[in-house]
């Protein structure tokens, strides 16, 4: 008994027993004999919510990750066309530089009497459309039906044209079919159609 309340201290058996304290968790719950099921039922649901609760959690994980990997995916293709895009342009310009100094140098042999290479940047695209400084070689040539290589030289002379490799570019104009040579130092222009038909009918204009 306490000396100042007079109030016998409780026992821990005078106190609330042990099988009527209040669980800790759902799987702490004691059943009555009269309830068998009880905790079978609350043990399943609550392993049934514990289910459902991961694989929520995997699903949404999953999602995040495959989201995650697109965007990846998506910034990756973008950077290879790109690159991509960057080399064909790099390509280009390489390939236009290279066949600039190519024509400049196939220029220099036709003014010399050469024959083109095969892959020479003149002969891609070829056409019946004749250059300007070509053609006014070919007008000059044309004003009479037939005309000497004393005539056209002078004629040039005149019209400012340079005639210091007169022979070599009227033979390139006869290799391609635009000039015809009717007998020794007299030349002729081909009627068109004729070039057309010509299997080297390119005419390459000179400086």
């Amino acid at each position: 008994m306490d000396a100042w309340t007079g109030i016998r201290p409780m026992t821990a058996r005078q106190g609330r027993p042990d099988d009527l304290e209040r669980p800790h968790s759902p799987f702490d719950i004691k059943t009555t004999p009269d309830d068998p099921s009880m905790t079978h039922t609350l043990n399943h649901l609550t392993a049934q919510q514990i289910y459902e609760l991961a694989e929520q959690k995997a699903r949404e994980e999953y999602e995040q990750q495959e989201a995650t990997r697109r965007e990846q995916l998506q910034a990756l293709k973008a950077e290879r066309r790109e690159l991509l895009s960057s080399h064909r342009e790099a390509q280009r310009r390489l390939q236009e530089a290279q066949r600039a100094e190519l024509a400049h140098l196939d220029g220099k042999l036709l003014e010399l009497g050469a024959r083109l290479p095969k892959d020479s940047p003149l002969q891609q695209g070829r056409s019946t459309q004749r250059p300007q400084a070509a053609e006014q070689w070919l007008q000059i040539i044309a004003q009479a039906p037939e005309m000497t290589l004393a005539d056209i030289r002078e004629r040039a002379t005149r019209e400012g044209l340079p005639t210091h490799n007169l022979p070599q570019r009227l033979a390139q104009l006869r290799r391609q079919g635009h000039l015809e040579q009717v007998r020794r130092g007299v030349y002729r222009v081909v009627q068109q159609d004729q070039a057309v038909a010509h299997p080297d009918n390119q005419v390459v204009g000179w400086s």
